[in-house]
């Protein structure tokens, strides 16, 4: 049995409603429906036996209560979310309403005061940051799974550099490395190199200059030929190289330097804690990957932010563009089409319209982008004060703006 279903059996719950999209209308087909709640702890509960909750929510938040107590300490600090649940309409509440919360409800003019304004703005600012934020999954993916040789870095001039590109530029090779713990340096490695594994595995290394010219400085010879006889005669030392591949290691591997009298080719620092944290990330990303809203997350796609915090409505096409073909959709004052850059638009109202004593309507728009033709009745005469039935046609001039005409009685009226 749930928190919610405990509060329910036991009879505490006293207001349940709508919350979210649906509440606002911005809701689609394929939204959650979110709920908010009231409810009173028990008294076991108030006396501090059993451990008060101030609110009790699902895993994902969707649904989430408060307690009496904690509502009205919100509410004296203007909570926005407090707030809201006291003017909810009333076909979007859920339960009864208990006479204790209707006590509440019936005085929510008096928690309305100039207090309101900065939890208000505070809260519209975090929701705009929210959206853009650097945790957000839709603008921030996290696709690939890296390793920790992605996360080992060595020295370049005053700053650092990451190790995987070190060897690269000197043709060397993680799986020839070897790497050893330096004392009382906490994640610093000593690299040995293995160069006689190097020459066995690559047989062009003759011919590799980058290769040549670092085994030539590290070995401080006096020219190429001599460090290539050099390199000839070396035999494998076995190091273990800096991850297993094979296995898509999570781990540092260390190897066993038998010469001690050997050093290293560089130092390298490993941040484990990097690592560590994009391994959370990665997990939070494929987790959210299955779980994710997929009609929200195609229409953040084009976006670079997450519509959610910033309750984009999700419109229903009226039609599509004769412009550009996109969708157009509804606003309150006309329908326009859903690319900003385009001009197209059908006014609500619309001076052409009104001279009839009409409005733009849905149905009226919906019949003008598919057939350029709407049916309109009871039209009455600015002049004459008559009624009558007529079509009016629609065509888009080369700018985008529609120009409107008239049919009635196969007679033609152009309006410029």
């Amino acid at each position: 049995m749930t928190n919610f279903d405990k509060i329910k059996s036991e009879g505490r719950l006293l207001y349940e409603y709508i919350r979210g999209s649906h509440l606002y209308g911005l809701n689609n087909e394929y939204s959650d429906v979110d709920t908010g709640g009231v409810f009173i702890c028990t008294v076991r509960e108030l006396l501090g036996c059993f451990g008060y909750k101030p609110q009790v929510s699902d895993s994902r938040q969707d649904n989430t209560w408060y307690e009496v107590g904690e509502l009205v300490r919100l509410l004296l600090k203007s909570n926005p979310t407090m707030l809201e649940c006291l003017f909810v309409p009333k076909e979007k509440i859920l339960s009864p309403v208990n006479p204790l919360m209707q006590m509440i409800l019936d005085q929510r003019e008096q928690f309305l005061s100039k207090q309101c304004f900065n939890p208000f703005f505070g809260y519209a600012r975090q929701q705009i940051e929210k959206a853009r934020g650097f945790n957000k999954k839709i603008v921030n993916p996290v696709t690939e799974r890296l390793t920790p040789f992605d996360f080992i870095y060595t020295f370049k001039g005053q700053g650092s550099t990451k190790f995987r590109d070190w060897l690269a530029n000197r043709s060397l090779h993680q799986e020839c490395c070897g790497l050893v713990n330096v004392p009382n340096m906490q994640d610093i490695y000593g690299v040995y190199y293995d160069f006689g594994t190097h020459v066995s595995a690559y047989k062009d290394w003759k011919e590799d200059m980058p290769f040549l010219l670092f085994s030539c400085e590290y070995f401080a010879d006096g020219n190429l030929e001599e460090t290539k006889v050099r390199l000839a005669a070396m035999t494998p030392l076995g190091y273990r190289g800096v991850i297993n591949v094979e296995a898509d290691g999570n781990e540092l591997r260390l190897s066993s330097i038998e010469d001690k009298d050997d050093r290293p080719v560089c130092f390298v620092s490993y941040n484990q804690n990097g690592y560590s944290s994009h391994c959370r990330q990665y997990a939070e990303y494929q987790d959210w990957v299955r779980n994710r809203n997929p009609k929200r997350y195609e229409s953040n796609l084009d976006k670079n932010y997450d519509s959610k915090n910033m309750m984009q409505p999700m419109y229903e096409p009226v039609g599509i563009c004769p412009c550009c073909g996109k969708s157009v959709i509804e606003k309150s004052k006309g329908f326009f089409c859903e690319n900003n850059e385009c001009k197209f638009a059908l006014w609500k109202e619309n001076r052409f319209f009104e001279s009839m004593s009409k409005k733009v309507t849905r149905s009226v728009a919906e019949q003008l982008l598919s057939k350029k033709k709407a049916k309109l009745k009871g039209c009455k005469s600015a002049k004459t004060g008559k009624t009558y039935d007529c079509f009016v046609t629609m065509e888009v001039n080369d700018s985008g703006y529609p120009q409107f005409g008239l049919e009635y009685d196969k007679k033609r009226h152009v309006e410029r």
